[in-house]
C-alpha cells in the first residue's frame, strides 16, 4: 500500500496541476486562441495530472511494463499526443477511435491472449471487447453534448470514478481503487473550478469554457475503460457492476430531451446498484 506521502502526491498534487492548467485555459479564454488548441489543452491537464497521480501511486515508471496497469500510462501519453487532432478533424477522431479500440484491450489483456486464451476465443474477446471499447467512446463524447454544459458534467463523471474506485476496493484491487481515485480528485477539483470559475470571469467565456470540456472525452474515455479491464480480468470485479458503469453515461443520451434530475437520477441508480452488487459479491454480509 502506498504510504501517506505517496497518497497526498497521488491525489492532491494531481488535482492543484489539472486546477492550474485549467485556469489557464479559463485565462486564454478570453483571448480568442484557437478553439482546438485550448480543447487539447484541457486534455493534456487531465492526462497530466493523471500521470502525476499514476507516478506517485506505483513510485516509478516502469520502462517495460511487467503488468498490465502499466500500460495504462503508455495509453494516456499516446491518447493526450493524439488528442489535439482528435476533434479538430473529424475522420482524424474516428479513425483515432476504431484504432484505440482495437489496440486497448489487446495490450491490456495480453496475458490472456498467450496463456489462458485459445486463439479462436481470443478473437472473440478481441472483437467484443473492441467494439464496446469503441462504443463506450462514442457514448462518452455524446454525454458531454447533452448533459448540460454547467457542473453537471464534472459531477457525472465524479460520481462514475468514485463508484468504479469503491467497486475495485470491495472487489480486493486498493491499488486500482486508488488509480480510480485520482480520476475522483481530478473530477472533484473540476466541479469546484465550474462553480467558481463563472462567478470569476463574470464573462460569456465561463460558459465556453465548458462547452470546452468535451476536450477530455479521448483521455477520460480510454483511462476509464483500463481502469475497469484491470479490475474485471484481473481482480474480482462482478461483470454486472463494469456493465453498468459502461452504460451509466448512456442514460445521459437517451434522455437529452428530458430533465437534468432525471439524467442525473438515472445515472446515479445505475452505479448505485454497480456498487450494490460489488457489496453483495464481496461478502461483507
Amino acid at each position: 500500500m502506498p504510504s501517506l506521502n505517496q497518497l497526498t502526491i497521488s491525489l492532491l498534487l494531481p488535482a492543484l496541476v489539472f486546477c492550474v492548467i485549467y485556469t489557464f485555459v479559463a485565462y486564454l479564454m478570453n483571448r480568442d486562441f484557437n478553439e482546438s488548441l485550448l480543447k487539447w489543452l484541457i486534455a493534456a491537464a487531465l492526462g497530466i495530472a493523471y500521470i502525476i497521480g499514476y507516478i506517485g501511486l506505483e513510485g516509478k515508471l516502469t520502462l517495460k511494463p511487467i503488468e498490465s496497469r502499466h500500460w495504462i500510462f503508455y495509453l494516456t501519453v499516446v491518447t493526450v499526443g493524439t488528442s489535439v487532432l482528435w476533434h479538430k478533424y473529424k475522420v482524424f477522431g474516428l479513425i483515432l477511435e476504431v484504432l484505440l479500440s482495437i489496440l486497448v484491450p489487446r495490450i491490456l489483456l495480453i496475458s490472456y491472449y498467450e496463456y489462458s486464451w485459445s486463439i479462436f476465443e481470443g478473437l472473440m474477446w478481441w472483437m467484443g471487447l473492441a467494439i464496446i471499447t469503441f462504443l463506450f467512446l462514442r457514448i462518452v463524447q455524446q454525454s458531454f453534448k447533452t448533459l448540460p454544459q454547467n457542473a453537471t458534467i464534472p459531477f457525472v463523471y465524479l460520481g462514475i470514478s468514485g463508484g468504479t474506485a469503491l467497486i475495485l476496493a470491495l472487489s480486493g484491487s486498493m491499488l486500482l481503487a486508488l488509480h480510480s481515485s485520482v480520476l475522483v480528485a481530478l473530477f472533484t477539483a473540476l466541479w469546484i473550478l465550474t462553480i467558481v470559475l463563472p462567478r470569476i470571469l463574470k464573462s460569456d467565456a465561463s460558459h465556453n469554457l465548458t462547452v470546452l470540456l468535451i476536450g477530455i472525452t479521448p483521455v477520460l474515455s480510454i483511462l476509464l475503460v483500463s481502469i475497469w479491464l484491470n479490475g474485471y480480468f484481473y481482480a474480482e470485479v462482478p461483470s454486472v457492476s463494469v456493465l453498468l458503469l459502461v452504460i451509466a453515461p448512456l442514460f445521459a443520451v437517451v434522455t437529452k430531451k428530458k430533465s437534468q434530475l432525471i439524467q442525473i437520477g438515472l445515472i446515479a441508480v445505475s452505479v448505485c446498484i454497480a456498487i450494490g452488487v460489488a457489496v453483495l459479491r464481496s461478502g461483507i454480509f
